[in-house]
């Protein structure tokens, strides 16, 4: 039983790795975004030339690209985890049978081509475009925030486990050792 609990420990210690560097291009995907709204405000803006807002679209395509290239890149132990709607599992516990011995989870696709956040095909180039533009980044933000808060609510309950696991195991060694003395 100690070393079922060690085990599943050590997977929940497996899944937080994972979790934290998802966090971490998500993180990054964030800041990606509110860049692009800043660069929608501007372009929105009377202010500037077709020919001027053509070279903030520069920018602009540049960080889809970027966005596209993080969702790509971003793996852990070789399994990309925000190019396509992944699911994963985690076995945390012995016991299959209890049916809270497992963490099942999906990330989602997180590219700017992606169906999830689908900015693929947004410019900025137009005053109406760039102001067309920030209705979706604004829903893209929520959309990256969501993930976010996601991988944080499931990294604090691996956290738990992996604390109570700890616990548990510290416990059933005093208990062997208690028998061992009798």
């Amino acid at each position: 039983e100690v070393r079922a609990v060690a085990e599943g420990n050590r997977n929940a210690q497996q899944g937080i790795g994972l979790l934290q560097v998802a966090d971490g291009a998500l993180g990054q995907l964030g800041e990606i975004v509110q860049r692009l709204q800043s660069l929608a405000v501007q372009a929105a803006t009377g202010l500037y030339t077709d020919d001027q807002r053509g070279s903030i679209d520069v920018e602009f395509e540049g960080l889809k690209s970027e966005m596209d290239r993080i969702a790509k890149a971003t793996t852990y132990n070789n399994t990309p985890l925000l190019d396509s709607p992944r699911g994963f599992t985690i076995e945390i516990g012995p016991s299959i049978a209890s049916g809270n011995d497992f963490v099942n989870f999906t990330l989602n696709d997180m590219s700017a081509q992606g169906p999830h956040l689908n900015i693929g095909s947004l410019t900025i180039d137009t005053v109406k475009s760039a102001r067309e533009a920030l209705a979706q980044l604004q829903r893209v933000e929520q959309q990256v925030a969501e993930e976010r808060n996601k991988v944080a609510a499931l990294h604090n309950r691996l956290d738990l486990n992996s604390t109570t696991s700890t616990s548990i195991i510290e416990k059933l060694h005093e208990a062997e050792s208690n028998v061992r003395d009798v």
